[in-house]
C-alpha cells in the first residue's frame, strides 16, 4: 500500500537497534501504526503486539496480520456456499502448489474464498461508484475520477458481499478483517491517484485501467494474543504496560484522516455525507494534533511522560515541526536520549519524469530517538 511515511525500508535499523539493546521479547507496543508494517515485523520477532491507530482502516489491517495467528477454515461460510468449495484454483509460487503439501492444505480455503470474490459481477448501486468513479458522477455537482467504473463496481459489489456474509454470522471476525483488509490493498493499487487520496487524476493511469483483483494475504502464524486498537493515542497510553513503546506519529500538517479518507470509508463500509471536489468524509473527530504545530510539542510531551514503557523509540523526520533537539529534551524527562541520524529518501507522490525538475536534494534525514526510561527499565532488566 501507498503510504506515507511508510517505514518498511527502515525496518533494519529498528532490527539494529533492538540487538543493540537486546530487546528480543515481551510487549511491543506500536501506537501510530498505519499499515502496521512496524508491528508486523515485531510479531515476526517473536514479540507480542499491541497496535493501535485513529484510522478505521489501520485498525482493519491490524486485525488481519496481527490478529491472525493462523489460517481460517470458513467452515460455515463453505457450508453455506458449497461453491466455493468446489472451486478450482492455480496457486502461483512461491507457494505451495501440491495437495499434499500441509500448507497448501492450511491455505486452500482463503485462496477459494478470495476467487470467489474476484468472480463476482460488478454493482452499479454501491456507494464507491456513485460517489467517486467518473460514471457515477459525471452528471452530478462534482464528478470524480479515483476508481475505473469497473473497478468501482466490483469494490462495491465484494465490500456489499463482505458485509452480508458478517451480518449472517458466516465468517468469523478473523475472516471478516482478512477479507476486508485483502479489498483494501487491492483497491489503492489500482487507485487513480498520485499515491494520497487528497485528489484524483483527470485521465485513468495505467494501473487504474488494471482490473481490481484480491490477492490472497499471507498469515504470520503465531499463539500470541496480539491487541489491536483504534483510539487517540493520548487517551489510550495510560492504559498500557509494555516492553518496547514504537512511536511513529504525524511530523508535519497532512492530515492522514484526510489523505486516506477514502480507504476509511471502505473500511467503515458507512455512507457518510461527502463535501467538496474530493468526497472528503467528515473527519473533525480524527484531527490529529501531532499535525498541527502550534499543539504538537503538547501533546508529544503528555504522551511521553504517560508512557508505561521500558524503552521507548521514535522515528521522526527531520523535515516535521519538532526540532531533534526539543525531542530530546522531552526525551530526556524519561531518561538518557540516544539519537541515531539515517539518511531517507523524500517522500514523494509521484515518480521521477523526465520533463520535471526536481529539487537537487531529494534525501532528508529520518532519526531514531531512543530511551531506557529509568525505574520503568529495571523492571525489564
Amino acid at each position: 500500500m501507498n503510504y506515507i511515511g511508510s517505514k518498511w525500508s527502515l525496518l533494519p535499523f529498528i532490527q539494529n537497534l533492538l540487538d543493540a539493546k537486546q530487546l528480543n521479547g515481551g510487549v511491543f507496543c506500536d501506537l501510530f501504526s498505519g499499515t502496521t508494517a512496524v508491528g508486523q515485523f515485531a510479531k515476526r520477532l517473536g514479540f507480542q503486539v499491541v497496535s493501535n491507530d485513529w484510522q478505521y482502516y489501520s485498525y482493519v489491517l491490524g486485525k488481519a496480520f496481527l490478529g491472525c495467528n493462523q489460517y481460517p477454515t470458513f467452515e460455515l461460510l463453505l457450508k453455506a456456499y458449497p461453491q466455493i468449495s468446489e472451486r478450482q484454483v492455480q496457486i502461483q509460487p512461491p507457494l505451495p502448489s501440491f495437495s499434499g503439501d500441509k500448507e497448501y492444505n492450511l491455505r486452500l480455503p482463503l485462496l477459494k474464498v478470495v476467487d470467489w470474490l474476484n468472480s463476482l459481477s460488478g454493482i452499479d448501486t454501491g456507494f464507491v461508484f456513485n460517489n467517486y468513479c467518473y460514471g457515477g458522477t459525471k452528471d452530478s455537482e462534482h464528478s470524480r475520477n479515483y476508481f475505473s467504473d469497473e473497478n468501482g463496481r466490483s469494490c462495491d459489489a465484494i465490500r456489499q458481499t463482505l458485509e452480508t456474509w458478517k451480518v449472517a454470522e458466516l465468517v468469523n471476525e478473523d475472516e471478516y478483517y482478512l477479507l476486508l483488509a485483502a479489498l483494501l490493498d487491492a483497491l489503492d493499487s489500482v487507485a487513480n491517484t498520485a499515491s494520497v487520496y487528497g485528489a484524483f487524476l483527470k485521465h485513468l493511469k495505467t494501473t487504474a485501467r488494471k482490473p481490481l483483483k484480491l490477492k490472497t494475504p499471507v498469515i504470520i502464524p503465531g499463539d500470541k494474543p496480539h491487541k489491536v486498537f483504534c483510539s487517540d493515542a493520548n487517551q489510550l497510553i495510560p492504559q498500557l504496560d509494555c516492553d518496547v513503546l514504537y512511536l511513529d506519529p504525524p511530523y508535519n500538517r497532512r492530515q492522514y484522516a484526510t489523505n486516506y479518507h477514502l480507504l476509511e470509508t471502505v473500511a467503515l463500509g458507512d455512507n457518510p455525507e461527502l463535501k467538496g471536489k474530493t468526497g472528503l468524509r467528515p473527519y473533525e473527530h480524527q484531527r490529529s494534533r501531532y499535525c498541527l504545530k502550534l499543539e504538537v510539542e503538547r501533546a508529544f510531551t503528555d504522551l511521553v511522560s504517560h508512557a508505561r514503557a521500558r524503552h521507548i523509540i521514535l522515528s521522526y523526520n527531520d523535515e516535521g515541526f519538532l526540532s531533534p533537539k526539543e525531542i530530546e529534551r522531552i526525551f530526556g524527562m524519561r531518561g538518557r536520549v540516544e539519537t541515531h541520524r539515517l539518511t531517507y529518501r523524500r517522500f514523494r507522490a509521484d515518480k521521477n519524469r523526465d520533463n520535471r525538475n526536481y529539487a537537487p536534494n531529494q534525501n532528508v534525514y529520518e532519526f531514531l530517538f531512543y530511551v531506557r526510561v529509568e525505574n520503568e527499565a529495571e523492571l525489564a532488566a
